[in-house]
């Protein structure tokens, strides 16, 4: 059968990045309207899929393209897609720590994690081998009959949304590697498919994904700003421009300080690593270290220090405090909002006392609640550091590196040694 001119061309990077820069705005946009994400967050996540999954595309493009024209020999460059496959399966493996439970109570659940990671391998290697053009077939084991390129191509966009859909909904806030990967698949899946529905799309590819990428940078930096910052946490709560938010951060944090001075960092010296948002204000200096409002000139107290201790004469009066977590008053009606979300306090409201500003001195829970209990900053109050596991455990540092099977899911601070009253 003859080739057409664009068959026997094969592919190109061009259309890799094209369809890799729509399909990662299309999912972030999908999932900020998910989490009913304002115009500014939605535009802002728009630019951001375009220039991450313009950089996927490209990478899978390059690759392809790249070997391709390296070696003549089909079997080799089909079997390098073995690597990436093993690399993948080998970084989740080793973040689940699945051989360290090999030998306890979820050895059946290790077991299924392990043939996952072997399934995944296996998959990454198949999908790339089927993909990869080479000199006898510049559009792969698949590209030159339209139908099974047409059908491998739609298979693969709709594992592509299985992949976010699982990302979005399956175990979220665990296996932070799991979700990354899951991520970075859909993006490099879903882009390889529509190259093999449209390989030949007439653009001038080069211009178009230039413009592309670089209205995506210029219009999320424009719009992802630490004044913005109900943008910046709608951006946050959606799964794809969260990861593609930290990804610009990291690459444009010049001085490798964990703060970039772009895209909401934060960072007002982006080129002198001691002045950050986390670093510890030194006060009269002259200099902002934390990027936060100036630099800290203290007051002369106008007051002795007020004692901690009680008085030996305090009223003994018995207080009963209830607190609810994770509340919004703009959502309560017993603050005005027109559904009736809390019947019981509104009607508790009637006789007593509402307060319609209130001010936490931590924004988290685990900072709040101490604080006010012991009626003291969080600053003030005596942290120890603790590991959470995935057996619902606390566990000191040296706890956790003295074992070796322990799965940490994330760390806590917690006033386990602090004397001070509540």
């Amino acid at each position: 059968m003859l080739k057409t001119q664009e068959e026997s061309r094969g592919f190109t990077v061009g259309p890799f990045v094209f369809w890799g820069a729509l399909w990662g705005a299309l999912i972030c946009v999908i999932e900020l309207l998910v989490v009913s994400a304002g115009i500014r967050a939605t535009v802002a996540g728009c630019g951001l899929g375009l220039v991450g999954g313009g950089a996927i595309g490209l990478l899978i493009g390059g690759l392809c393209c790249g070997l391709r024209a390296a070696s003549k020999s089909s079997l080799l460059v089909r079997t390098f897609w073995i690597l990436p496959g093993a690399i993948a399966a080998s970084w989740i493996f080793t973040s689940l720590n699945i051989t360290g439970h090999l030998g306890d109570k979820q050895f059946a659940l290790a077991q299924k994690a392990a043939l996952g990671c072997l399934l995944l391998a296996i998959l990454i290697a198949a999908w790339g081998a089927l993909l990869q053009p080479t000199q006898t077939k510049p559009m792969g084991l698949l590209g030159h009959r339209r139908p099974l390129r047409l059908i491998f191509g739609a298979l693969l966009i709709a594992s592509a949304g299985i992949a976010f859909y699982l990302d979005a909904h399956l175990l979220v806030g665990l296996y932070l590697d799991v979700h990354l990967l899951l991520r970075t698949l859909g993006l490099a899946v879903g882009c390889s498919g529509f190259v093999l529905l449209c390989p030949h799309f007439r653009l001038r590819y080069g211009r178009i994904c230039t413009g592309l990428i670089s209205g995506g940078i210029l219009v999320s930096a424009w719009l992802c700003t630490a004044s913005h910052q109900g943008a910046l946490w709608s951006l946050i709560q959606a799964p794809l421009p969260s990861s593609l938010l930290q990804s610009v951060r990291i690459s444009t944090d010049f001085d490798f300080d964990g703060a970039s001075s772009l895209w909401g960092g934060g960072d007002c010296a982006p080129f002198n690593a001691a002045i950050h948002p986390r670093a510890r204000e030194i006060p009269n200096d002259g200099v902002d270290n934390n990027c936060i409002r100036g630099d800290y000139v203290p007051k002369p107290a106008a007051k002795a220090p007020i004692s901690l201790s009680p008085a030996e004469d305090a009223d003994q009066t018995s207080v009963v405090l209830i607190t609810i977590d994770a509340t919004r008053p703009d959502h309560m009606s017993v603050y005005g909002y027109d559904r009736e979300t809390t019947p019981n306090l509104k009607r508790f409201a009637q006789n007593a006392r509402v307060y319609k500003r209130a001010y936490t001195s931590g924004a988290m829970t685990s900072l709040a609640i101490p604080s006010l209990l012991r009626g003291i900053y969080p600053r003030r109050i005596l942290w120890k550091k603790l590991y959470e596991t995935d057996q619902y455990e606390l566990l000191t540092e040296e706890e956790v590196n003295a074992n070796s099977k322990v799965h940490v899911i994330h760390m806590a601070e917690i006033p386990a040694d602090d004397s001070r009253p509540v």
